[in-house]
């Protein structure tokens, strides 16, 4: 007969876990245990926890991220789960799963699950969270208020689902382990789906592993009931070249930067989760931060019972090898934003431009790996409906690399340029496809020939029209719009403007299920200054961008970040106009600063205006030499990356004073430089994806895509998060 539930009154097992340093995993090893043990049997334990508030907040597609009850089936692909495919369950066995109230929890359906306390739906851009929690009923074990020591073992598992379900995985059968010395984690058994940011047709059942979920230094003793506080802020997890490297920590970003325990982070390598689990630079990197667990309602037996740790071993997941991604391309900005002239005479006269020829890259973003869908990329012509937010096939017809007096050109490893095609589209100058873990671009830009109109150099004055198409696809396709019959109009002060008809397709970063042709507008797609039209040839100019202001924000779309030292060098936008337009699009805080990690990639890239197409050049140097990634950069790039980047908000927490620590265990003293790398044993198994932070992505200004910094990152989805930032999704969303 079950004796009695009793209040744990104080001590002992509970206040052992204060202010211990974290160590690493536990071994295997009888309990100390007097001649007469203390420990007492337990049963009806229940575990709670919420994780993060990551994994209760809205996603840049498919609503947002939840938890769901015991193992999710095989949904046989990266897609979004539904009400009728039986993926989610607020109940399994001893698992449920809660939702906070007004005044309570309560368990969700499919139809709330991305809805707050108040009933309102958590979105991008007003912050809300779900509150959504696992409960596991009847945990079994012993416990030694003496002794300060304890285990507590649950059946049952939980999923956890991001991107309205196109990433998840599932924690099965945790056991709790609380030692003498007041150090403690939280082990499960891990389960779940890989899939590839840079290929959305990848889908791979992963094998178990057994992980640390959550490893503590200290507790709070709540009678009947404890929390335990589980270990974020400080830690410190190790670089992966299968991942995006866990961002510095500095002043800005040290109240909420660390990492989940690092055999955690190695498993959500494979699912393409990770840097939604640690610091990675995105603007959701606050939300990342690990919730308190809670244990309660436990019913303790009769003294006596002889305590034993489950032996747990903690193997290593990811390869052996562990080199660092090569360091990123630092583009160098111009000295100023006045036309190079191409090489030939002056003009004196007015002339009449027959075949004159614009090439253009946008800017960086426009041809970077993506956390969804390989890559953003180029295509001639005007790409028709694709009916959804959803990754373009070759078969689908809609990718050209060329139609009419369009075309799309990228450089070769010689630097010639040469048309792209499907298979080459996101691929560098060397032939490597690009990723996420560097600036790596493909280097591609739009060649409109055919131009006409007129030049009075004498006056200073231009104006060419051309004929033609282009589209800019983001996320592999799952966002894009069109541009048609630009006009480049020069005044005599030498200003000018860059105008085109836009059209595309409006998406919802909250609803996936929205998809919408746009109303075409005559929009500006570049202002130009110090334009010089007397050179024989043509000309070369960076559009403004750099230090311009812009409106945007509201709904779902982030504001302009604000300037600062720090993003000085790459602050900006493009025009307003084109703004207002991508607003509708989804894609707005691509093209302008956001606040997310990849803020660098959005300033306007030089275009080149030439006037007869017999006098183009067809070779694009190689500005660096530092590897791959920095062969791949645009020959056009004209921001400077930030070696530090800005954190999601100011912080509001205050790291603990002396010691920090690492998801290895070891304490580091917090005077010290902190590391950003940290060597690990790593066994041999298939390579893992490679994933960008913080897609994809925040408490702080949101992105309208990752994005996914981080960024699903990834998957990715974390297309409306801006420019990052993943998150196989978005690093985390919000990215932009």
């Amino acid at each position: 007969m079950r004796q009695p539930r009793i209040k744990l009154a104080a001590i002992a097992a509970l206040s052992a876990l204060l202010g211990a340093g974290l160590v690493g995993p536990i071994l295997a090893a009888p309990a100390a245990v007097s001649a007469e043990s203390t420990a007492r049997a337990v049963t009806g334990a229940t575990l709670a926890w919420s994780l993060n508030d990551e994994s209760g907040s809205a996603a840049y597609f498919g609503g947002c991220n939840f938890l769901s009850a015991g193992v999710a089936a095989n949904a046989g692909k990266s897609r979004l789960w539904s009400a009728s495919d039986g993926l989610y369950r607020v109940s399994d066995g001893n698992v449920r799963i809660e939702k906070a109230t007004g005044d309570g929890y309560e368990p969700p359906s499919f139809a709330t699950k991305c809805q707050d306390a108040s009933g309102t739906t958590v979105t991008s851009g007003n912050n809300r969270r779900t509150g959504n929690r696992v409960v596991i009923a009847d945990g079994e074990g012993w416990l030694d208020l003496a002794a300060g020591t304890a285990e507590i073992r649950w059946s049952g598992s939980f999923t956890v689902a991001y991107y309205g379900g196109m990433t998840y995985w599932s924690a099965s059968d945790p056991i709790l382990q609380v030692r003498a010395d007041g150090s403690a984690r939280l082990t499960a058994t891990l389960s779940g789906y890989g899939a590839d940011m840079e290929d959305a047709t990848k889908w791979s059942v992963l094998p178990p592993h057994v992980v640390e979920l959550a490893t503590f230094r200290s507790t709070t003793a709540v009678e009947p009931e404890f929390t335990a506080k589980a270990d974020y802020v400080g830690v410190t997890v190790s670089d992966h070249a299968s991942r995006v490297p866990q961002v510095a920590r500095t002043a800005d970003n040290a109240a909420y930067w660390g990492s989940f325990p690092a055999s955690f982070i190695d498993y959500q390598t494979l699912t393409g989760q990770s840097a939604y689990w640690y610091s990675s630079g995105g603007l959701s990197d606050q939300n990342k931060v690990a919730h308190d667990l809670s244990v309660a309602d436990m019913i303790l037996g009769d003294d006596g019972v002889k305590p034993s740790y489950t032996d747990i071993p903690i193997k290593a997941i990811l390869p052996s090898e562990n080199p660092k991604p090569s360091d990123p391309v630092t583009p160098t900005q111009p000295d100023d934003d006045k036309t190079t002239k191409d090489d030939g005479d002056s003009l004196t006269s007015k002339v009449t431009v027959k075949d004159a020829v614009l090439r253009w890259g946008l800017n960086a973003e426009t041809s970077s790996a993506a956390f969804f869908g390989g890559c953003n990329f180029l295509s001639a012509g005007q790409a028709g409906n694709n009916d959804a937010a959803k990754a373009w096939t070759q078969s689908s017809g809609l990718y050209k690399a060329a139609s009419g007096n369009v075309e799309i050109l990228k450089p070769n490893s010689r630097g010639k340029l040469e048309r792209a095609t499907w298979a080459t589209k996101c691929h560098t100058r060397t032939g490597t496809a690009v990723s996420n873990g560097n600036s790596a671009t493909t280097e591609s830009i739009v060649s409109i020939s055919g131009g006409t109109g007129t030049l009075n150099p004498k006056k200073g004055t231009a104006k060419i029209a051309w004929k033609g198409s282009f589209t800019v696809a983001f996320y592999g396709g799952m966002t894009y719009w069109y541009a048609k019959n630009p006009v480049l109009t020069v005044a005599k002060n030498g200003s000018a403007t860059l105008t085109a008809t836009a059209g595309g397709y409006a998406s919802s970063m909250d609803d996936a299920t929205k998809w919408s042709p746009l109303k075409e507008r005559k929009v500006t797609l570049a202002n130009l200054t110090g334009v010089d039209v007397s050179a024989a040839k043509g000309f070369t100019i960076t559009p403004e961008y750099l230090g311009v202001s812009v409106k945007a924000g509201g709904g779902e779309h982030s504001a302009q970040a604000a300037k600062t030292t720090a993003n000085a060098g790459y602050w900006g936008s493009f025009p307003q106009s084109f703004i207002d337009f991508h607003l509708e699009t989804g894609q707005s805080a691509y093209w302008y600063t956001s606040g997310g990690s990849r803020d660098w990639a959005k300033p306007a890239a030089a275009l080149t205006v030439t006037y007869d197409a017999a006098n183009v050049k067809n070779t694009v140097k190689k500005k660096a030499d530092k590897g791959e990634d920095s062969g791949s950069r645009p020959s056009t790039a004209t921001v400077v990356r930030p070696s530090t980047l800005p954190p999601a908000s100011t912080p509001t927490a205050v790291l603990p004073p002396s010691g920090a620590v690492t998801a290895a265990g070891a304490t580091q003293n917090s005077s010290r430089p902190w590391p950003t790398t940290q060597p690990v044993a790593l066994a041999a198994t298939a390579q893992a994806p490679v994933v960008r932070a913080e897609l994809a992505s925040t408490t702080a200004p949101t992105d309208a895509h990752a994005a996914l910094t981080g960024g699903f990152i990834a998957l990715g989805i974390a297309l409306f998060a801006g420019a990052l930032a993943l998150a196989p999704f978005p690093s985390g969303r919000r990215r932009g």
